[in-house]
């Protein structure tokens, strides 16, 4: 990984040439500035990235790949999910680790996108098929008519329920209202 190298009995120890890069990588990152930023800093002081790959200028997904390597603390995979202690020691302090996960699971926080074009109509979300109990979904026509069809035939799921209009079921509804006592 970046920053290490082999030592004399095969245990990683910090490289010199890179080592000063990945404490830089995650002050920075630790500091709140994103990947791309990050990227840019080590780029810009001539660091490159180590791996299979050869070295090449650092990309904010090369940034995040070591940025949550459990490696830099002295951990490694076991398999199952959970983490070992490695035989080498630590290159980056466990606090420094932990403020960097920190301020990645504040980035994380998605991004919905909003579709514009997107409609509500009177009966959306309040309908299901009879048939196999997907949910009923609504499109306008281009004469501006809604059609209501079951989202398990259009997923291809065996369903033969075939749609209507949605007026036909507002008009149930209208009748039944008038006439509830």
């Amino acid at each position: 990984p970046f920053g290490a190298k082999k030592g004399e009995d095969g245990t990683p120890v910090p490289n010199p040439e890179t080592y000063p890069g990945l404490k830089m990588a995650f002050e920075l990152a630790g500091q709140g500035k994103s990947y791309r930023e990050v990227a840019q800093a080590l780029n810009s002081s001539g660091y490159r990235t180590a791996g299979n790959m050869g070295n090449r200028p650092f990309s904010k997904d090369t940034v995040v790949g070591m940025l949550k390597n459990h490696f830099y603390i002295g951990e490694l995979p076991d398999g199952n999910g959970g983490w070992l202690i490695a035989k080498h020691k630590p290159f980056i302090s466990k606090e420094l680790f932990d403020a960097v996960q920190d301020v990645r699971a504040q980035r994380q926080c998605r991004r919905h996108t909003i579709n514009t074009k997107a409609r509500t109509y009177s009966l959306s979300t309040l309908m299901w098929c009879k048939k196999c109990g997907s949910k009923m979904r609504m499109q306008q026509s281009p004469k501006g008519e809604v059609r209501t069809y079951c989202a398990g035939r259009a997923k291809g799921l065996g369903c033969d329920c075939k749609g209507t209009f949605l007026s036909i079921y507002e008009a149930q509804i209208r009748w039944y209202l008038e006439n509830f006592i």
